[in-house]
């Protein structure tokens, strides 16, 4: 029981040093160094301390991540994101709030070689939101769907998401990609429905005055060619066994770059702005995971995990109930931390209590995903909120934030009925075997 009680103290002091603004990384790596000093003295805990920075991040599979933020920033400048929106907004046009819909599709599309909610949205909405103003549509709207459509990004494979779930919870990053197709069509079929309502119901939100002829249409499908390119390369190449995922983002990131050269896209400066983008991201993420891997070999020797699992199995705790305790928790949390953070912070706390009330990993892994999206939309923290004003700095946060929430409740009812429907997410992985 002491060693519990150690666990939950450095829980809630962790807890508190996020409060104080502390840095992710070094609040997880102080209280894990403190709580295995308490547990099993200095010798034990600086063995500990030598291996993990090493041993948790020198892995094969975590070379992906690096490189599919390269072929993210490398396609974002490539010209195949302006070209994806000019074909959505040409289809979508003529529905009511069709620039919106065509902002989510673009979403969806430009999500299948970003696998970043922030990195999305800011491309897509860098593009749709001069659009959209210039066509009167109302401010409220219009951020509020490029925010929320940005977390497709995380949702449709790739997704840097799924693989820190995957390599934390050692469950197959091919399947947990395949598994997110169905639910980001799914996610972006509703949240395209809001929309819809949104202006059937107040006509004004979104003025009907898009118009392309059905030549044009045809004409502008080339433009989802890169995307269509990229995917088959990627995914198509993951599911015939052609790759890894590692070796699939190395194939992708090299076709994106190939893309660069014949478009007259690359330049040195460009190259290198891609290149120190995603050496930036990838250090601040290694860095949180380092500390995480400290903190988890802390709360393991601390039993919290286990003691949770036996708490749920002999209180008669059902899968719904534990469903609402830690979407609950993901809501709070989501407002004062970014979404990997939680997830590397509560992972190895949660998932042995999810596998021991009969949680399918990867059925568990979209589940998670889905809360780490709400947690980019929702304040005060929301990540895609704070990077679609700055691409619109005029409009107030307030406003992006109000004009979220319809979208959030879309979200929240999504995860619902991914809960209830665990064949959306399991039936596509299920055809791998």
């Amino acid at each position: 029981m002491e060693t519990v009680l150690t666990g939950a103290l450095g829980i809630v002091i962790l807890i508190i040093f996020l409060f104080l603004g502390m840095p992710i990384g070094v609040s997880l790596g102080v209280v894990g160094f403190a709580g295995l000093i308490f547990l099993i003295g200095i010798d034990g805990t600086l063995g500990i301390i030598t291996t993990v920075p090493f041993s948790s991040t020198a892995s094969f599979t975590w070379v992906c991540i690096p490189l599919f933020i390269l072929m993210g920033n490398l396609a974002g400048q490539s010209g195949i994101v302006t070209e994806l929106f000019e074909t959505t907004r040409n289809w979508f046009g003529r529905i009511p709030g069709g620039l919106c819909i065509a902002t989510i599709a673009g979403c969806a599309g430009f999500g299948a070689v970003s696998g970043s909610s922030v990195a999305t949205a800011g491309a897509i909405g860098k593009i749709a939101l001069p659009e959209m103003f210039k066509f009167r549509y109302h401010p409220k709207l219009s951020t509020g769907c490029a925010a929320a459509a940005g977390t497709l990004g995380s949702l449709i494979p790739p997704s840097i998401f799924m693989v820190v779930y995957g390599i934390l919870t050692e469950s197959s990053i091919g399947k947990l990609f395949f598994a997110g197709f169905l639910p980001g069509i799914l996610s972006a079929i509703l949240l395209m429905t809001v929309v819809v309502v949104w202006v059937k119901i107040n006509p004004a939100m979104a003025p009907d005055i898009f118009q392309v002829s059905w030549k044009e249409r045809f004409r502008s499908l080339k433009g989802v060619s890169g995307i269509l390119i990229l995917a088959v390369i990627v995914m198509g190449g993951i599911y015939m066994g052609v790759w890894t995922p590692t070796e699939a983002a190395a194939a992708g990131a090299f076709t994106t770059l190939i893309m660069n050269v014949i478009r007259r896209k690359l330049t040195w400066g460009g190259l290198s702005r891609a290149v120190l983008d995603s050496m930036r991201l990838t250090s601040t993420l290694f860095f949180v995971c380092v500390g995480a891997y400290i903190f988890a070999a802390f709360i393991v020797l601390s039993k919290i995990p286990m003691e949770i699992s036996q708490f749920c199995i002999s209180s008669g705790f059902s899968p719904f109930m534990f469903f609402i305790v830690i979407f609950a928790m993901y809501l709070f949390l989501g407002c004062i931390l970014e979404p990997i953070g939680m997830m590397l912070i509560t992972l190895p706390i949660i998932f042995p209590a999810a596998k021991s009330l009969g949680f399918d990993p990867i059925h568990f892994g979209i589940l998670m995903v889905k809360f780490c999206e709400i947690g980019m939309i929702t304040p005060p923290v929301g990540l895609n909120v704070y990077m679609i004003k700055s691409v619109v700095p005029t409009v107030p946060t307030a406003d992006i934030f109000q004009g979220i929430m319809p979208f959030v409740i879309m979200d929240i009812i999504i995860t619902f009925i991914l809960f209830f429907y665990p064949q959306i997410s399991l039936l596509v992985p299920n055809l791998m075997r």
